[in-house]
């Protein structure tokens, strides 16, 4: 199947968009991609609640086999279009729907887990930009303040090396409150 082939055969669904996916094609209805042909085959988007109805027809996953180590991979969330349904369009149509509607669901849950910048303390120009090791909020020292050239930074009296922001933060032992 080329591009057209794939639009006319989605004709009973309405009106698709057709893209170069891989080695393949993306098919895309109402800004989601619902299906890829690849290897010759339709696959169409599917989640746990519509696995079952796949599993019924006979139908598996897409699946690959990694080069160095030949283990077959099964990608769940594509599913190989049941041979039947080439030859019934308003049934394909229903199926299409479906898919639709899973990729939507995907789309809205992804769009709500992207992480929410936080302003609560945004580093500053010189800083490094937070914790990596995910360990405690305590701030660590910028490169900066750790050979003492920092201008935002200055000694506690008494606190021996400890260093606080100018007019924001109090004592922070052993830690650079810019960072």
């Amino acid at each position: 199947m080329d591009r057209d082939d794939l639009a006319e055969f989605f004709a009973a669904y309405g009106p698709v968009s057709v893209k170069r996916m891989f080695s393949g094609f993306g098919v895309y209805a109402e800004d989601v991609c619902f299906a890829v042909f690849l290897r010759g085959e339709v696959f169409l988007k599917a989640d746990p609640s519509s696995v079952a109805r796949f599993e019924a027809e006979g139908s598996t996953p897409f699946s690959y086999s990694q080069t160095k180590s030949g283990k077959v991979i099964n990608v769940n969330s594509w599913w190989r279009l049941p041979a039947r349904l080439y030859d019934e369009p308003d049934e394909l149509a229903e199926w299409t729907r479906a898919a639709v509607a899973v990729a939507h669901a995907l789309k809205a849950r992804k769009k709500s887990a992207k992480p929410k910048s936080s302003q609560k303390n945004p580093p500053g120009p010189h800083l490094p930009s937070g914790n990596s090791t995910g360990r405690s909020a305590e701030p660590r020292p910028c490169a900066l303040t750790r050979i003492g050239l920092c201008e935002r930074m200055r000694p506690v009296a008494g606190a021996g090396k400890s260093w606080r922001r100018v007019g924001l933060w109090g004592p922070a032992p052993g830690s650079c409150a810019c960072c």
